[in-house]
């Protein structure tokens, strides 16, 4: 009896002290781990959502469903996949770190307006490109997009002539992996934020506050044109630190996991992790038909499986 005592606190020990292991990405980890609240745990649960494979625009009245998966046992021995960091062509641009105050009174998903501590980042210049995610593919890293049933035309992934706009059709776990594979990861709510408003200024878009007027700042529903346009076109729309089409275009994908509100969130910029298959974008794309949804406040929370026409990302990493 004593020596089993023994045993389950030497148990308990090697568990406790695996799971005081602070991270950012899974592969930091130790096998058998995972990635959850920037500490690794060794206990993995699977929790799936079942969802039709339709896909399209994304609807601006579209709340995502309560995840009420049940934990599932897994007997099986898990591995980590370790991601080789590859070297595609990515401009990153420098997000010198500061504070402000996140969020926003005119919607329930924004409240409450709460102060944030962002450390200096980087992100990359444009949303992730053709180009850039074809070479990631070509590393048999990444998997190609996935149309879930649309039209091949409205992918870029698959026309040569697309190469230097922005991939769509990409759910959450090809961004992130992705981002990994490039040596970052995909930017947290607060450090997207922070970027999109100029280093947190009180501004509501990242030209100022005056709505986008036609396409010249931004690409979004009143352009009536339904693929992305080419990195870094819209010149009048950058953001003071040199940020392309992060208003407009496609859609964002953020690594937090989607809450409905701010009430117990971060108050520095790491992601807010959540034991759910909903994750937050931001930014607003292409068919997004009021000046609202490109708001740089704006947030919504979409299912890590959904692929869309106007859906992509850009990654963020820390300064070497």
């Amino acid at each position: 009896m004593k020596n089993r005592a023994i045993v389950f606190a030497l148990m308990f020990f090697i568990f406790f002290a695996s799971s005081c292991k602070e991270c950012r990405l899974a592969s930091e980890c130790a096998a058998g781990e995972r990635c959850e609240s920037n500490h690794c745990v060794g206990e993995s649960v699977e929790l799936t959502w079942e969802t039709d494979s339709e896909t399209g625009s994304l609807s601006t009245d579209w709340k995502p469903p309560l995840d009420t998966g049940s934990d599932t046992e897994n007997d099986s021995e898990t591995e980590t996949t370790t991601i080789i960091t590859g070297n595609p062509d990515l401009t990153w641009v420098n997000i010198p770190g500061g504070e402000f105050d996140m969020g926003a009174q005119e919607w329930t998903a924004t409240q409450p307006v709460h102060t944030v501590t962002v450390e200096d980042f980087e992100m990359t210049k444009s949303e992730i490109t053709v180009a850039q995610y074809r070479s990631c593919v070509s590393a048999d890293v990444c998997t190609e997009p996935r149309l879930a049933g649309a039209d091949e035309s409205e992918s870029t992934y698959g026309t040569p002539e697309h190469s230097d706009k922005a991939v769509n059709f990409v759910d959450w776990e090809q961004s992130s992996t992705f981002c990994e594979w490039a040596g970052g990861f995909l930017p947290s709510e607060a450090q997207w934020e922070y970027a999109a408003r100029n280093l947190g200024q009180d501004v509501m878009y990242p030209w100022g506050d005056t709505a986008p007027e036609g396409c010249v700042e931004s690409h979004f529903g009143w352009c009536n044109e339904l693929i992305p346009v080419d990195a870094c076109e819209l010149t009048d729309g950058f953001t003071e630190q040199g940020l392309c089409e992060i208003s407009g275009n496609v859609w964002e994908w953020i690594e937090d996991g989607w809450h409905e509100d701010y009430f117990g969130a971060p108050t520095d910029d790491t992601p807010w992790d959540a034991v759910i298959t909903s994750f937050v974008i931001r930014g607003g794309g292409m068919t997004s038909a009021n000046d609202a949804t490109l708001n740089n406040r704006y947030r919504l929370g979409v299912v890590k499986t959904l692929t869309a026409f106007d859906l992509g990302f850009r990654c963020a990493r820390f300064p070497e």
